[in-house]
């Protein structure tokens, strides 16, 4: 290869790219695995700068006005999406309570928070290392914030319910579901790439820290002793395989993922365990004229079908059953083709490899129905609900799954290709 040349190395399976021009709009391509490697947007920073402030003014009314009323034999219930949590917490569910505070209240609010300040601080060209920080932190939260999943579990626990109680909307409902758009628009205009070499300009990095124009390319980046910085994406020199520190972002940076195999896999055996009692196991209880009832995860489902409410009923057996199971099946996989360095079907694993990244959170479904059929239906004698103990063994499930998926490193896969 030319060394002088403008190169790319592929985040999916460490292939190095030349290219020439950029042009805005298109996305190039690894033509290895056909993963994404750039996509030049216009207007980025603006746009994302817009659309952040727009979410931040929105978070309040979103997430303290009421959302709905429910009404049944004269007594009346309402509740916020802030106060999600608080049915757990009252009933001493207290990890389940965090949980839903984290992935409900907190990140949803840090996500436009730290974006909002990240390109206004870029626009006024002012305190680099705090922008620094800050977009590094949103890349660590940004696949933990849930506000779209909470969101159809608000419409589940609506189905539901309809058939119990008269149902009134009040205006926090409306106001989430722009919120929820907001915040898919800031992922969609988001941009790595382009955010960090914005930044980047602004940044004290040394000449030395670049890439030397000399330096002899090979197939792929380690290959060349060239490593891609996990979180920033700068293509940076291995000085020391253990030592080396991104330039950039201050990360410490590495061919591959320290320990990969052995984080996924324990992370693995920890969800193959858990998910027998939370699918065996009630997850909630309702309590109804001094009586209690149990349901598990497929008697919320039979419920649905039994109602003839076929979408929601195939939406959580999807979610909540198919969806856990899929991803401990294709991690077992890719582990099992790793450690015996098997080549068949490379382009399918990582196309698999990367459904489990996209669907790895929707699985909180059952988790946020839950949360919210406690806090709505609590008419004292009357109704009442309650998680079970399957609800924190689900959770366990559900995080454990996306960890897994997030320590395995998919370039181990390609390393093995002749």
């Amino acid at each position: 290869m030319n060394s002088k040349k403008k190169f790319w190395i592929c985040e999916t399976c460490d292939l190095i790219v030349e290219y020439n021009d950029v042009k805005v709009g298109v996305k190039y391509h690894c033509p290895r695995c056909h993963n994404v490697i750039y996509h030049c947007k216009a207007n980025v920073m603006t746009n994302l700068l817009l659309i952040s402030f727009s979410a931040l003014l929105m978070f309040y009314p979103a997430f303290f006005y009421p959302v709905m009323k429910l009404s049944v034999a004269g007594l009346t219930s309402t509740g916020n999406v802030y106060s999600s949590y608080l049915g757990f917490y009252n009933q001493g569910e207290n990890l389940l309570s965090i949980i839903v505070f984290i992935t409900v209240v907190l990140i949803p609010f840090l996500i436009p928070f730290f974006i909002f300040v990240v390109t206004l601080f870029n626009k006024l060209r002012i305190y680099p290392s705090i922008q620094r920080e800050f977009l590094k932190l949103f890349i660590y939260l940004k696949d933990w914030g849930m506000v779209e999943v909470y969101l159809l579990g608000i419409f589940v626990s609506i189905i539901k319910m309809y058939s119990l109680a008269e149902i009134n909307f009040d205006i926090g409902f409306y106001i989430y579901i722009f919120f929820t758009f907001l915040n898919i628009m800031i992922f969609t205009y988001f941009n790595k790439q382009t955010i960090w070499d914005e930044m980047e300009n602004q940044l004290p990095i040394f000449e030395g820290d670049n890439v030397d124009d000399n330096i002899e390319l090979r197939n792929t980046g380690k290959e060349s002793n060239l490593i891609l910085c996990d979180v920033c994406h700068k293509i940076i020199p291995a000085k020391d395989s253990e030592n080396t520190v991104c330039p950039r972002c201050l990360s410490k940076a590495y061919y591959r993922k320290p320990n990969s195999l052995n984080n996924a896999l324990s992370l693995l055996i920890v969800s193959m365990i858990f998910i027998i009692p939370a699918n065996v196991l009630p997850i909630m209880k309702v309590k109804f004229l001094g009586s209690d009832s149990f349901s598990t995860i497929m008697d919320g489902i039979i419920y649905f079908f039994q109602v003839k409410e076929y979408g929601i009923g195939a939406i959580i057996f999807i979610a909540s059953v198919l969806v856990p199971l899929y991803k401990i099946l294709v991690i077992l996989i890719l582990i099992i083709d790793i450690k015996f360095k098997r080549q068949i079907d490379l382009l399918v694993k990582t196309k698999l490899f990367e459904s489990i990244e996209f669907i790895g959170k929707w699985s909180m479904l059952d988790i946020f129905v839950i949360a919210l059929m406690v806090l709505f239906v609590s008419f004292g004698e009357l109704s009442a609900t309650y998680a079970s103990d399957a609800a924190i063994y689900f959770a366990i499930v559900v995080f454990s799954t996306m960890l897994s998926g997030h320590f395995l490193d998919i370039r181990l896969l390609w390393d093995n290709k002749n």
